[in-house]
């Protein structure tokens, strides 16, 4: 298939325009299959036509379904994507993004947790010197209009339904916090902490993804940060 990549490609970005929203959901998936068995050739070939394809789907307002899968198949893009070639893009990228946040479809906003997720992890570059190693943090810019909705999404969602909405906020909150670094999110990393402090303290269902999750998170903070070594006692002694 590498050898016909551009004829497939193609094709299936022109099925993103298909009167039919069900053709439009199997073409956008069939782009994040692509991303992730043929990446990162595709990404580095490509990246001019599907990024800003998955960006147009994300206006399909009519159709939650579409916009969210279009925001989710931007994980699969982005994991074979260097932060160069994306960096571009992430203005907006992010604010298609951030409008899905505000979507009242639980679904369009974990997509969009997921892709905001996925954005701030791949923005980062690594620069190494014989003097110096530093993360340069590319997200900074956005972490202002960011935080306050996966703060919000995170503190609201409380219903049973919202479980994975919360979990997925819980994601995108810490690994948007590794993106800018922890002088910037150190404030916020505290107010994260003191609800997950409080979640976990209130005797979560079995069933509830949250849980994983928060674990996920806290080897996050603790690595990154080194600000939550409390709470990471607390998480496995009560």
């Amino acid at each position: 298939m590498t050898k016909n990549l551009e004829q497939v490609v193609t094709m299936v970005l022109n099925s993103f325009h298909d009167p039919h929203p069900r053709a439009r959901w199997a073409a956008i998936n069939a782009i994040g299959q692509l991303s992730t068995d043929l990446g990162p050739d595709l990404q580095n070939k490509y990246h001019h036509l599907v990024l800003p394809a998955l960006a147009s789907a994300m206006d399909d307002f009519n159709n939650p379904r579409v916009q969210a899968h279009a925001a989710s198949v931007v994980l699969n893009f982005s994991e074979n994507c260097t932060s160069e070639l994306l960096k571009p893009y992430l203005d907006g990228l992010v604010g298609k993004l951030l409008v899905l946040l505000q979507n009242p479809k639980q679904m369009v906003q974990e997509g969009a947790l997921t892709a905001l997720a996925s954005v701030a992890d791949s923005s980062q570059i690594f620069i190494a010197s014989h003097t110096v190693s530093v993360w340069q943090e590319r997200f900074q810019k956005y972490y202002d209009a960011v935080m306050p909705y996966l703060k919000t999404i995170l503190v609201n969602a409380t219903d049973k339904t919202n479980r994975m909405l919360r979990a997925k906020s819980m994601e995108c909150i810490s690994l948007v916090g590794m993106a800018v670094g922890k002088d910037k999110f150190k404030d916020d990393a505290k107010q994260v902490m003191d609800v997950l402090m409080s979640l976990q303290g209130s005797q979560l269902e079995t069933d509830d993804p949250t849980t994983s999750y928060m674990l996920q998170v806290c080897f996050y903070f603790v690595i990154a940060f080194h600000i939550i070594q409390n709470f990471f006692v607390f998480i496995f002694y009560n």
